[in-house]
């Protein structure tokens, strides 16, 4: 190892190691306020919510009311020009049911949509916590190994007298013996 490659190597277990109680900190911060909102959109899903139910429920039934109210208003009106009122009363229990009938369309419906914002709510969080789950197994499996292949390339190298004299050394040995090689 050169001259300075311990220092060096000790200097990037510290950095691999800042790095590593950083993203450790970071995830459990996210965690702890992600985790309770994507287990409460699991396990309660809200769907539409009851402000947007009730708003829809609310505004069918007026467009209904006011389209039933305007049948009996023409129906009435008609009577009253052509002076015959006969078959106005069916006209308008006709105009009641299909109010009625679409009343009851436009609530199932409504019904539905929320079933299906619940389940969608439900996916999106179980998404959510696979996510969190995925994003901190990576980062602790991409940290695995960084700090240990430090350590294990700063053991490797040995120390500043290692590396120095140990060249010297194996170049004397063979040297010596060489030379006893050329006298006998």
């Amino acid at each position: 190892m050169a001259k300075g490659q311990a220092g060096k190597a000790d200097k990037q277990l510290g950095t691999t190691n800042s790095i590593g109680n950083t993203a450790l900190t970071n995830a459990n911060e996210a965690m702890s306020s992600l985790t309770p909102f994507y287990q409460g959109e699991m396990t309660n899903p809200q769907g539409l919510g009851q402000p947007a139910l009730t708003a829809a429920t609310t505004a069918s039934n007026q467009a209904l009311g006011g389209a039933t109210a305007g049948a009996a208003g023409a129906g009435k009106l008609a009577a009253e020009r052509t002076r015959n009122s006969a078959g106005i009363t069916e006209a308008l229990d006709s105009s009641a049911r299909g109010a009625e009938q679409q009343q009851s369309e436009n609530a199932q419906n409504l019904q539905v949509l929320n079933a299906q914002e619940k389940l969608a709510q439900q996916q999106a969080g179980a998404q959510g916590e696979q996510g969190i789950f995925g994003t901190e197994t990576g980062l602790g499996a991409s940290m695995y190994g960084l700090g240990p292949g430090t350590l294990n390339a700063r053991a490797a190298g040995g120390s500043w007298a290692q590396n120095t004299f140990n060249p010297i050394m194996s170049a004397l040995s063979g040297g010596a013996i060489a030379g006893k090689n050329a006298v006998t």
